[in-house]
């Protein structure tokens, strides 16, 4: 695979937010049934509407060093980092707060304790390629998702196969609905290939309290 510089001319100039967190499970059962995944992303909504955010997909997450087969137990420390899109440091500092209040609550603080709650980072592109090291121009990439990445299975396909197509689509539908503003990837499709044969497919299914059935 030999790899150009495929990003848009407006790549480096997105700016988002980051705010770390370390938390305790101070749930008394002895494991929670549901996902961390789904039981933290209700926390993250329920402290959305509770600073008035309005956009979800503004605000993300991923929980570090864990894999996507981690359960909860009690007293479990997690620290998660959580994303901002198209927000002002003064919105996520609000944001904070209120996470802050959504905690202290006994209702819907019934998860968690804040152990540590670090300050407001804003992020670039520019940050990232220290941290992350430059990519190598040709061979092989393994890529790890932090975040689920769902797309449709081909039919008559394994479950982990996708096209360079579809994989590419997919982030560009992502960016219009995180920073507002579509880029493109310049990379023609003929110049990598996928494999996706290593991949792990993992459904994260957890009861609907909306309708019946679970999603």
């Amino acid at each position: 695979m030999a790899v150009e510089k495929t990003y848009d001319h407006s790549l480096p100039s997105l700016r988002w937010h980051r705010l770390s967190a370390e938390l305790i499970n101070i749930r008394s059962s002895p494991a929670m049934t549901a996902h961390p995944f789904t039981v933290f992303q209700a926390v993250t909504k329920g402290v959305s509407t509770l600073a008035g955010f309005e956009d979800e997909a503004a605000v993300f997450f991923h929980i570090r060093d864990k894999k996507h087969t981690y359960r909860m137990k009690e007293a479990d420390r997690i620290l998660v980092d959580i994303f901002f899109c198209r927000k002002s440091s003064e919105e996520v500092n609000k944001w904070k707060e209120a996470f802050r209040d959504y905690l202290s609550d006994p209702i819907s603080g019934k998860n968690f304790d804040i152990i540590e709650l670090g300050e407001v980072e804003e992020r670039s592109y520019g940050l990232l390629l220290p941290e992350t090291g430059q990519f190598p121009e040709e061979g092989e990439i393994g890529l790890e998702f932090l975040t689920p990445f769902p797309f449709r299975t081909e039919k008559e396909r394994q479950r982990t196969y996708i096209t360079c197509q579809t994989f590419l689509q997919s982030f560009e539908r992502r960016f219009p609905r995180l920073f507002g503003e579509e880029i493109k990837c310049k990379c023609e499709n003929n110049k990598f290939t996928i494999l996706p044969y290593y991949w792990h497919y993992t459904e994260i299914r957890h009861p609907s309290h909306s309708q019946p059935g679970n999603l």
